[in-house]
């Protein structure tokens, strides 16, 4: 299956990208590619998004289609799904 991932903000400037497909297993969760992200794009990634524990920072917003995600609850991904990386934006 291939899902699309758009990175915002700070994410954008780590990965050098707006956004990527991704072409993935049947049955992978929205984590385990996030974890998939955080192996390729290194410990910068990792360190951004993550506490030294594996869990997502508070701070960033996993966006899958209209709904907002929740680290905790494991979410299957399917083909054509878009997922949105969000990181704080500060500024006024």
């Amino acid at each position: 299956m291939t899902v699309e991932v758009e990175y915002h903000a700070q994410i954008r400037q780590i990965t050098g990208k707006t956004s990527e497909t991704l072409t993935l297993q049947p049955d992978v969760t929205v984590q385990q590619a996030i974890r998939m992200l955080w192996a390729k794009y290194g410990e910068e990634l990792r360190s951004f998004l993550a506490t030294k524990e594996g869990e997502l920072r508070p701070s960033i917003v996993l966006v899958l289609g209209d709904r907002q995600l929740r680290w905790c609850e494991p979410t299957p991904l399917h083909d054509g799904d878009t997922l949105l990386l969000l990181s704080p934006i500060a500024g006024g």
